[in-house]
């Protein structure tokens, strides 16, 4: 028998297994596809705090640097000149493969390219090929389906509304490398937003998400979407499709030896469908308290559930701000007024969301550090 089980093998399920083993446990890892999907199912943006935060910093990995994000709103547009922090666009595919690779040369054992079939509690994983697998901890990071917890009668559904439906392109065309874009609404992503985030001069990822339950043509949207950002010249080079959680988070994260990070616990922000950072965080938190329980320092995985409250409850604000949105004219008034106000907080003093954003993530790293 494993002491740890993780099903997912994505950011949160590879963080959950790394920090486990660190710890000195033994881990299995079971991710349904044999490498990360290339490319990588995702905008790719992240902040340079947390990719320095995580480590990802010192990955050999292909990075793009973004100092401006320009936003649109209906009629009107933003621009925001970042010139403490900056945002990244990755790889987030060699960062995967990277992380994998760390698990395993830790001692992780990787079952890649298997499908979980069932799962037998207490401790029984069932897999495609018919073997069977036993973890006295169980962490489910197999994204928006939730594999685990929707097995053990947790409250994984989901409806209509509480579905982002993405679509996105890698687009070879021109680009501005260090200029990220974002358009909300209509005409390209109806209660959504589309987005534009440049790998380099001449890639970028051109996507957009919108509420589920819409009548849309997703990929008209995007390919009208495209033409306009690009002038009308360009090629595409690949294009998927994906849905993420843009429901409330759930309220517990711990059921017996079970416990849940990332998109399976709903941890993404409802208003803008971001969710690497707490993936990042809530799968390294539950690899540490799990090895932490099993080594018998703490009596219960209840401290994973303490730690991770905070974001709980804020995730819950954003989640209740989207519910107010009812119509286009809503929309439109609830985006433009949260821009307007970062738009001039950004010009006044640069450095004072860029600054909250850094005190976020230091007090993260303290939780993390704290039970290490």
């Amino acid at each position: 028998m494993f002491d740890v089980v993780v099903i997912g093998g994505n950011l949160a399920g590879s963080s959950a297994a790394i920090n486990a083993s660190n710890k000195g446990v033994n881990v299995a890892l079971v991710e349904r596809n044999k490498e990360p999907f290339y490319p990588a199912h995702c905008g790719e943006g992240i902040d340079d705090v947390t990719s320095e935060m995580f480590g990802l910093d010192k990955i050999d990995f292909t990075k793009n640097r973004i100092s401006n994000i320009i936003v649109n709103i209906a009629s009107k547009e933003y621009t925001f000149e970042l010139k403490k922090q900056g945002a990244l666009v990755f790889d987030r595919n060699r960062v995967e493969n990277e992380l994998l690779k760390r698990a395993e040369n830790q001692g992780v054992e990787l079952f890649l390219g298997i499908n979980m079939r069932d799962f037998k509690p207490p401790h029984e994983i069932v897999l495609d090929n018919k073997k069977i697998i036993k973890g006295r901890i169980i962490i489910d990071a197999s994204g928006i389906s939730c594999q685990v917890g929707r097995r053990i009668g947790m409250d994984t559904k989901l409806r209509k509304e509480d579905i982002g439906v993405c679509i996105q392109s890698r687009v070879q065309s021109d680009f501005t490398a260090n200029t990220m874009r974002l358009w909300f609404h209509k005409p390209y992503a109806p209660l959504g937003y589309a987005w534009l985030f440049p790998l380099n001069e001449k890639m970028a990822n051109i996507g957009l998400g919108v509420i589920g339950g819409q009548k849309l043509d997703h990929s008209k949207l995007l390919e009208n979407y495209i033409k306009d950002m690009t002038g009308g010249k360009y090629k595409i080079i690949s294009t998927f499709k994906a849905c993420v959680p843009l429901a409330s988070p759930m309220n517990r994260l711990i059921k017996d030896n079970v416990m849940i990070t990332g998109d399976a616990a709903r941890l993404s922000n409802s208003t803008a469908g971001s969710g690497i950072r707490n993936a990042l965080f809530s799968g390294s938190l539950a690899g540490i308290i799990a090895a932490k329980y099993i080594q018998g320092e703490i009596p219960s995985l209840e401290p994973y559930q303490e730690a991770m409250q905070s974001k709980i409850s804020m995730l819950r604000k954003f989640y209740v701000r989207k519910r107010k949105i009812e119509s286009d004219t809503k929309f439109v008034r609830a985006y433009r007024r949260a821009y307007t106000r970062l738009y001039f907080v950004n010009k006044l003093a640069p450095n004072l969301i860029q600054g909250h954003i850094v005190k976020v993530l230091e007090k993260d790293k303290y939780i993390l550090e704290s039970y290490k």
